[in-house]
């Protein structure tokens, strides 16, 4: 027969509910794993999902970069083009004569460079030659002047700039000085011309001779006689039989410029 409860004695019923509250939350302890092993998968669920959304803003940092790349060598292609376009453009003008439309072209190139590159750039030196060609060509010898300094400050910043492509240079400079009979401002450019030959064993020694006598009529038409005289000594050197002529001048700049 059953024993009702509220027959047992006060401390019986005690240890009767302490059993029980005790086997209900310790007697089970696979529930308890479940729990632990759920919440590790939670976490490890949570930690998986920023993985892989952290890998995909990566992801599209890549996308990004490489698509800047490719943006970047697509518009250097494309600059590449336009100067080699333009160039070949300008000097079609040129030789037809349509200074304003070879003008253009060659500005153009210039620009372009200029954004390629950055300022300064010795790309920019063809493009530079053929204006000064073109302001010869109109007479407009200080604009020739002015595109004839430029090459001659590009060449000679050049990384290992050749000694006689900066000579050529500054003595096509010097010669667009004396069309206009301006020997002060050519001056400074046949003494460091002077200066190159003398230095270089590579220039030749026809080219040292023109460039010194250039030099030494110079001297002699400012009156600085003695800098003319050991201009001349030097000159004894290089001199030949055959027949001197100043060297020849920035291109397109036909005759050769003749110190009377």
């Amino acid at each position: 027969m059953a024993t009702k409860l509220t027959s047992l004695p006060i401390n019986l019923i005690l240890a009767l509910a302490t059993a029980m509250v005790t086997t209900s939350h310790f007697a089970q302890p696979a529930h308890g794993q479940a729990f632990m092993e759920y919440g590790g998968v939670q976490a490890g669920a949570a930690g998986l999902g920023a993985g892989l959304a952290a890998s995909q803003n990566n992801g599209a940092a890549v996308r990004n970069t490489y698509e800047t790349a490719v943006q970047a060598q697509q518009a250097l292609v494309q600059q590449n083009k336009a100067i080699e376009q333009y160039l070949a453009m300008g000097i079609k003008y040129e030789t037809k004569k349509d200074w304003a439309s070879a003008e253009k072209c060659f500005t153009y190139v210039l620009q372009v460079v200029n954004r390629r590159d950055g300022p300064g750039s010795a790309s920019g030196i063809p493009a530079l030659k053929h204006l000064v060609n073109i302001k010869v060509a109109q007479n407009k010898i200080d604009d020739a002047i002015g595109f004839q300094k430029t090459v001659v400050a590009f060449t000679q910043a050049a990384k290992n700039a050749d000694p006689q492509k900066t000579l050529k240079t500054k003595m096509d400079l010097s010669n667009l000085f004396l069309k206009k009979d301006d020997y002060s401002s050519a001056e400074p450019y046949l003494q460091q011309s002077a200066a190159l030959v003398e230095e270089n064993k590579a220039i030749a020694p026809e080219q040292k001779r023109s460039t010194l006598q250039t030099y030494g009529k110079v001297l002699r038409k400012l009156k600085k006689n003695t800098e003319a005289d050991a201009v001349e000594n030097s000159l004894a050197k290089y001199e030949s039989d055959s027949a001197t002529t100043i060297e020849e001048p920035a291109a397109g700049a036909r005759p050769s410029v003749e110190i009377k």
